[in-house]
């Protein structure tokens, strides 16, 4: 996952990569799993105290619903719904340089075995 935004007072930049896992719930004819994205990386904010040292290593979690419809065996566009949890790590106090939280909805488009 790629962040970034590029105002100059308040805008953040940096990358995780990690884990993702989950359950099908149910195959056919939809598809509905739930899903979590563990990730661990870089970031990087323009506002105080992130200021002060410049950058964190930081961790990332994301649960969410998803629901796809297979139009193919292998393609499935999927909708989903869930929380997005960012905080950094070190240096200074775990989750208190850097912590942010928000609902994410989308769309992926997935390429697999899906019959």
């Amino acid at each position: 996952m790629a962040i970034m935004d590029i105002d100059n007072e308040t805008g953040i930049a940096g990358g995780f990569g990690g884990i993702v896992s989950g359950l099908r719930i149910v195959s056919r004819p939809i598809n509905v799993s739930i899903l979590s994205l563990t990730g661990f990386g870089g970031i990087s904010a323009g506002f105080e105290p992130a200021g002060e040292y410049g950058g964190f290593f930081a961790i990332s979690q994301e649960l969410s619903l998803e629901l796809g419809i297979p139009i193919l065996p292998w393609f499935m566009p999927t909708l989903y719904v869930g929380y997005q949890v960012v905080g950094s790590i070190i240096p200074g106090i775990p989750f208190g340089g850097f912590f942010s939280y928000t609902p994410v909805v989308g769309i992926r488009m997935q390429w697999g075995d899906f019959y």
